[in-house]
């Protein structure tokens, strides 16, 4: 047993308690390598995260909305405000539309945060503006522009119909943008407020045969929906998209769905639409 006042002992128990140059580069490799391999782990958990709060944001739009259309004879806000009776042209208001989020925001919990998503990117985000106030706020979803005033009890199948989803603005990130909104023929700056289709900004339409026997193509998908690198129009299961798995969608029913890139796609059907693009047409 040594002497616990043994110079010798004391100096090896002394200097054991030295970290070398090699101890810090080893412990640093570490690190390192720790860093590398959770960095996977953190992004996919912060998409989860991000994805859950958009989520529950589309929760809250579709309260909103249901109190809004309660307030205003079960008729639906406007997704734009027109220049005038009768008219389709956007009124501006300093280079800003004023849209459907500034009718629902009075009945949100939160104000306006409900319309931003977590995982969009500024580029991505779309502006308006309240003509009476000045101020000018961001949102990140859009409305068809289809249910523009209409009167809820008059839209069969609500649970299975888009009313708002996740959006970009102008093809942000590559997403599908090929038919602008426009304003005195001037694309706007900031159009992901609606949601639109790659040959219409309302109504899809179906093939035709035209007199030589050729297939006309109808419509094929939505856009501006917040699927990255889409621009060529093709949405499949493997696209691209904003939240892990898919965007989020509320429903006229009031209903939450999360979509892959398929989702993008206009069904077909015999003589008309089926599907989450099904959107009410006028009364002959």
């Amino acid at each position: 047993m040594n002497d616990p006042y043994d110079p010798e002992a004391t100096e090896a128990r002394r200097g054991s308690q030295y970290v070398t140059k090699k101890d810090f580069r080893i412990a640093g490799a570490v690190i390192v390598i720790l860093a590398v391999a959770g960095w996977p782990i953190y992004i996919y958990l912060l998409g989860q995260v991000d994805s859950s709060l958009c989520n529950k944001n589309m929760g809250k739009i579709g309260e909103a909305l249901l109190t809004y259309v309660r307030d205003n004879d079960d008729h639906l806000p406007y997704v734009y405000e027109r220049e005038g009776y009768g008219s389709d042209e956007i009124a501006l208001h300093d280079g800003y539309a004023y849209t459907w989020q500034w009718a629902v925001e009075p009945y949100t919990t939160g104000g306006w945060a409900p319309f931003r998503c977590p995982a969009a990117e500024p580029a991505e985000h779309t502006k308006m503006a309240d003509p009476m106030s000045g101020v000018v706020e961001i949102s990140d979803y859009g409305m068809p522009d289809a249910y523009s005033g209409r009167d809820l009890s008059t839209i069969s199948n609500p649970d299975q119909k888009v009313i708002v989803g996740d959006t970009s603005n102008r093809g942000a990130l590559g997403t599908y943008d090929p038919l602008p909104l426009t304003s005195g023929g001037t694309p706007l700056a900031y159009d992901g407020f609606e949601i639109g289709f790659n040959d219409s900004q309302v109504y899809p339409r179906l093939d035709v045969v035209s007199p030589s026997g050729s297939i006309i193509p109808g419509t094929r998908s939505a856009t501006r929906l917040a699927f990255p690198h889409s621009a060529d129009g093709k949405f499949d299961h493997e696209s691209d998209s904003r939240h892990p798995g898919g965007i989020h969608f509320l429903t006229v029913g009031g209903g939450l769905l999360t979509g892959d890139g398929a989702a993008a796609n206009v069904i077909q059907l015999t003589g008309g639409f089926g599907g989450l693009w099904d959107v009410p047409r006028p009364t002959p």
